[in-house]
């Protein structure tokens, strides 16, 4: 039995490391159910409807223009697509988080007469919860290409999955972030998965999705065609 502390959390939001702000963070998944039940069952029988998810965090104001906390809230009023991703003992690789796009459907702000000034915010999904393993911490690679830790799963899995990248600084033209995949640990087996939209700005955020067989070992291996001096970024997978 492993238990966690709530203080080693991170949370990225479309690039945005906002870890520092918050002190607490609320994620909840759900399930509609359409009841069928007939004449002559003696309990309920249901299907599954549609899938939903939110997440909602609360912190500390920080009124600084364009960078500070509620600037970074009150701009995701008209940004659609937002990416939420939670690390809840924080993005260590192979550690787990959850993920999910969202739309934020609420901001707000209290300032007590005797207290400090807060704010919080709202997140509900339109992919519902991802449950995601952690490819590569946040963190600099200052040296093309690069290799990040193999993440084994056990075994190969057959229904596909998505992945989160949040790069939180970028020096340089262009990087690439490659999925890869292999059956022998990366030992002769060694092939794409799945690659991210090569990255030429910070901050900024992508989720992908793939189709079929994930093989039992996966990495990520990013590379640069023009040239790039820095990228900090994270990058999340989720198996299907």
């Amino acid at each position: 039995m492993a238990f966690n502390a709530g203080k080693s959390g991170k949370v990225y939001i479309n690039g945005i490391d906002l870890s520092a702000y918050f002190r607490e963070v609320g994620v909840s998944a759900s399930r509609e159910l359409g009841d069928t039940t007939t004449l002559g069952e003696n309990a309920h029988t249901r299907i599954v409807l549609l899938r939903d998810a939110a997440i909602n965090f609360s912190g500390f104001s920080d009124g600084t223009a364009v960078t500070g906390i509620d600037a970074r809230l009150q701009a995701l009023d008209s940004d659609s697509n937002t990416l939420y991703t939670y690390w809840h003992d924080g993005d260590t690789a192979g550690n787990r988080g959850m993920a999910m796009m969202a739309e934020q459907s609420e901001f707000s702000t209290q300032s007590p007469v005797d207290g400090v000034v807060t704010v919080s915010a709202n997140g509900d999904s339109s992919v519902g919860l991802e449950l995601l393993k952690s490819l590569h911490a946040l963190g600099a690679e200052t040296s093309f290409p690069c290799t990040g830790a193999t993440a084994n799963n056990g075994a190969a899995t057959t229904n596909g999955g998505s992945a989160y990248l949040h790069v939180t600084a970028f020096t340089g033209t262009d990087v690439t972030v490659d999925i890869r995949h292999s059956t022998d640990n990366f030992a002769a087996s060694n092939d794409s998965l799945a690659s991210f939209t090569a990255t030429t700005t910070a901050p900024s955020a992508q989720r992908i999705t793939f189709t079929g067989t994930v093989r039992q070992y996966v990495r990520v291996v990013v590379t640069t065609a023009g040239g790039a001096t820095s990228v900090t970024f994270n990058v999340g997978i989720r198996r299907g």
